[in-house]
């Protein structure tokens, strides 16, 4: 269901070229090889089948809480990112070899759903799913954030938005899918949003930053509680 969700919505015209690719499908279930990158400070995963010098990064001390996972908490075989918990955060960067890209549109889009720890999210749970430009300032995405004690999904870009206040907010343990297509020529972002089989947004349209750069460098997955599922990765340029 969520598979075929991104596929009919999510995904870019075939014209697009892509940039960085991983559902990981093709990956062996368990921790993911990384290897010593020539960024000091990082180890890389170049996923399978995905256009060549693409890559996964992440700090050596946080490689052993990325692994691949069966189907189960989504309908596919998935990446589970888990933050160790305590004052130190995990971060996982998806970067294309062809980064930052500064023409055209590039659409980025990922999908997953949240693993709560066993004691429940605290109000301090914190998590950020975003496109970042090359001096890594926030362009748009997802935040997973505590609000009146109970976890929530909110979408944007220079901010955070809650969805409708007529209606739930979306809830993080139910499978989700985001879009965003973003101008670096025009400055704006269009993102689409899905929860739970609902539509939150489809195509609002925001601008960016002032001070942001006029490109896209890379997707970055950052959390302090909990595991994200992570399914369905993709940079797209056209």
């Amino acid at each position: 269901m969520l598979r075929l969700l991104c596929l009919a919505l999510l995904l870019p015209a075939c014209a697009s070229t892509p940039r960085f690719s991983a559902n990981f499908e093709s990956e062996p279930t368990g921790p993911l090889p990384w290897a010593t990158d020539s960024d000091v400070g990082w180890v890389r995963y170049d996923p399978q089948g995905g256009p060549p010098g693409d890559a996964l990064k992440i700090d050596p001390l946080d490689a052993g809480q990325i692994s691949v996972i069966p189907a189960g908490p989504l309908p596919t075989q998935a990446l589970r990112i888990t933050a160790p918990g305590g004052a130190r955060p995990v971060s996982l960067r998806a970067l294309p070899s062809a980064a930052p890209i500064g023409t055209g549109t590039v659409t980025v889009s990922f999908a997953g759903r949240f693993e709560a720890p066993a004691s429940g999210f605290s109000p301090k749970v914190q998590w950020i799913m975003v496109a970042t430009d090359s001096t890594d300032e926030v362009l748009g995405g997802l935040q997973l954030s505590s609000e009146a004690g109970a976890p929530v999904l909110t979408y944007g870009g220079r901010e955070f938005f809650y969805t409708d206040p007529d209606q739930p907010a979306a809830n993080p343990l139910q499978p989700f899918a985001l879009r965003a297509q973003i101008s670096p020529a025009t400055r704006t972002l269009e993102l689409t949003f899905v929860s739970d089989g609902k539509t939150i947004v489809d195509g609002e349209k925001l601008e960016l930053s002032p001070t942001a750069a006029s490109d896209v460098a890379a997707l970055v997955f950052w959390g302090n509680e909990g595991s994200l599922i992570l399914d369905d990765v993709q940079i797209w340029q056209d």
